[in-house]
């Protein structure tokens, strides 16, 4: 077991009333505290010391108590050992009391207090670890000691040793507190030492600390104020940047009251999203245009990247206008086929619709998307093409052609870049594109009308004409009759057409036509020449407007018969430049003559003809300043003047 120091009193079981702290002479060493902590030079490591030498006296005393029983004749019980230990704890609590009370007052005395009541908190938990200890070992011991009686005395030399290990880390652990304690301790003075002279030079201080939190105070404000004065907010719809605000506010409010005014400048529902659309951006700097109220509704009212509303019209499932309104949209499709429709008091329309499938959706979409009624009714009225070919008739000039589509003939050739107006042929194709609307209106009508019914021709010979030649002796009458029928159109133009009655108005009248019946003259030239057509002479040969006329012009109506002026063959046909559609006859003998600027041909190259016969029509085509025949004579390859020839 361990051995006490001589200095250090004993406490033997019949003392159950004798103090250890009485008989280790702790009571000096009470006095001595208490009067170190009345002093201003507090003696920390003297109280440790004091601890450390009560917690020392307990361990050896139940060292000691647990020897004296094992070395007795009897073994302790262990309510002995309870009994024992619970007047140790008393009379430790009770020096605890005593120098709680011994504690002074005042603000040291407060501190000190606190300090204190840490350390009993603390030697209160090493108490409770230590009972807790003790009772557990004199538990083993007891139980041991009962167990194994006859072999005391091997176990007192190892009890003795587990006791002395014991104690050890029990010093170790207590050293190690003790440190601890006494390193806050000294750590808690020297702040409140600091405070106390931080306070002191305060209040020596003072009015030069008042002056300088002054002079703080009128900064932080004069700075608060000029940062507040070049903060402002760069607002943004959708990411995009609309202007700069002093108050994010400023566009909030806007936002509200905006509704109105833009369903009213755009007739669309606008739909903006305070949370989602709208986001800021805080810039710093000097001379910023600021927007005001004012400004944000404007720029608002004239975003064309805002969310909208609006109406489609779709065909066959593909968007082709977006409006405003569902009544703007069914608007514009009225129009559409109104465009159609026929004021006639004899026209009563059964159905008007569209070919294809048309709808009016709701769209979200941007406010630069809705398109203006006029646009959406124009592109709506002519915004496709239709390619459609027309095949060349004999007879056909291009100009003919191109008026008889609705078109010049700037814009036929355009649209077909790879034809010669001067050299149509017979049966070629010629494209044609054709402005049509999007949308094909189709109507059902029940129409009454009339329709002409033709005449028969009759026929009687008269030996007044050639063989071949015909005349009208007496012109036939159309009859007419009265129909009412069904008919369907796209877009205008007939589809279907199916007769529902009809009843004859008037009987048509029988035309009588003379045929020739006198033989032919002689397929060759004659020597003497003609007038070619019946006309006016309005130029003649020679020099005019600087240059050779070659020959002379009689103006007559278009479609005029131009007839041979002798006979002879045919040595050409058709287009020649500024003369236009040409006829060319050689009469033989080296005579030859010339018909130009008509408008339809009725002999080719290589026919035989005689004199009068009809070979063309008069016409203003080629280079023609209007409806003329240019009639020349060549004699040896020589122009010369028709007028002397012609008889």
């Amino acid at each position: 077991m361990a051995e006490i120091p001589e200095n250090e009193s004993t406490i033997s079981t019949g003392e159950e009333k004798t103090s250890i702290i009485k008989n280790s002479g702790i009571r000096d060493t009470e006095k001595n505290s208490i009067s170190v902590w009345c002093t201003e030079d507090i003696d920390e490591g003297l109280e440790s010391a004091n601890r450390r030498f009560i917690r020392q006296q307990a361990k050896y005393q139940i060292n000691r108590f647990i020897e004296d029983k094992l070395e007795g004749s009897e073994l302790a019980t262990t309510d002995d050992i309870d009994e024992a230990l619970d007047r140790i704890i008393r009379e430790r609590q009770l020096e605890r009391d005593k120098f709680k009370d011994a504690v002074p007052t005042g603000k040291r005395g407060r501190r000190k207090q606190k300090q204190v009541r840490a350390d009993n908190r603390l030697d209160l938990f090493i108490d409770k670890v230590l009972e807790g200890a003790i009772t557990k070992i004199s538990d083993v011991y007891t139980g041991l000691l009962v167990k194994m009686q006859p072999l005391t005395g091997r176990i007192k030399v190892k009890e003795a040793a587990l006791s002395d290990k014991m104690a050890a880390a029990v010093d170790r652990v207590d050293f190690c507190i003790d440190n601890a304690i006494d390193m806050t301790s000294q750590r808690i003075i020297l702040v409140i030492e600091k405070q106390r002279e931080a306070r002191n030079w305060c209040e020596a201080h003072k009015h030069r600390l008042l002056g300088a939190v002054a002079v703080l105070a009128i900064f932080a404000g004069s700075a608060s104020l000029f940062v507040g004065h070049i903060t402002a907010y760069e607002y943004m719809y959708n990411g995009k940047v609309i202007g700069i605000v002093k108050n994010q506010q400023d566009v909030y409010k806007t936002i509200d009251i905006i509704g109105d005014k833009l369903t009213y400048a755009y007739g669309a529902e606008i739909i903006i999203d305070k949370e989602k659309d709208i986001s800021f951006r805080k810039v710093i700097g000097t001379g910023m245009q600021l927007d005001s109220k004012e400004d944000v509704l404007n720029q608002f009212t004239y975003l064309r990247d805002m969310n909208a509303t609006a109406y489609a019209i779709n065909v066959d499932g593909k968007q082709k206008a977006v409006l405003y309104s569902r009544k703007c949209a069914e608007k514009i499709l009225k129009d559409i086929q109104n465009s159609y429709l026929s004021s006639s008091s004899t026209i009563s329309y059964e159905s008007v619709g569209f070919a294809e499938n048309v709808d009016i959706v709701e769209v979200n979409t941007k406010i630069g998307n809705i398109q203006k009624e006029e646009q959406v009714l124009e592109y709506m009225l002519t915004g496709a093409v239709q390619i459609k070919t027309y095949e060349v008739k004999s007879g056909d000039t291009f100009g003919e052609i191109a008026r008889s589509l609705g078109l010049t003939s700037e814009d036929l050739q355009a649209a077909n870049p790879g034809v010669n107006p001067s050299r149509l042929q017979i049966g070629q194709s010629i494209i044609l594109n054709r402005v049509c609307p999007v949308l094909t209106v189709q109507t059902t009508e029940i129409a009454e009308y009339t329709v002409p019914i033709d005449y028969e021709i009759t026929y009687e010979e008269t030996s007044a004409l050639y063989k071949g030649e015909q005349t009208v002796k007496s012109s036939g009458v159309k009859g007419q009759r009265q129909v009412v029928a069904q008919i369907v159109r796209n877009n205008g133009d007939e589809v279907s057409r199916n007769e529902l009655s009809s009843k004859i108005i008037s009987e048509p009248k029988a035309q009588v036509v003379l045929k020739g019946t006198k033989d032919l003259p002689p397929l060759i030239g004659t020597g003497s020449f003609i007038y070619p057509t019946r006309g006016t002479l309005t130029s003649r040969f020679g020099p005019r407007w600087g240059r050779m006329h070659n020959g002379i012009d009689l103006a007559a109506p278009v479609g005029t018969k131009i007839r041979a002026a002798d006979g002879g063959v045919v040595i050409s046909a058709g287009w020649e430049g500024a003369l236009g559609y040409c006829v060319r006859i050689n009469h033989g003998q080296n005579k030859t003559s010339v018909y130009g600027h008509c408008s339809k041909l009725f002999v080719k190259k290589g026919d035989k003809v005689y004199k009068d016969q009809h070979i063309a029509n008069v016409g203003s085509t080629g280079r023609s300043t209007g409806s003329h025949l240019h009639f020349e004579i060549h004699i040896n390859g020589v122009p010369k003047n028709p007028l002397k020839y012609l008889n």
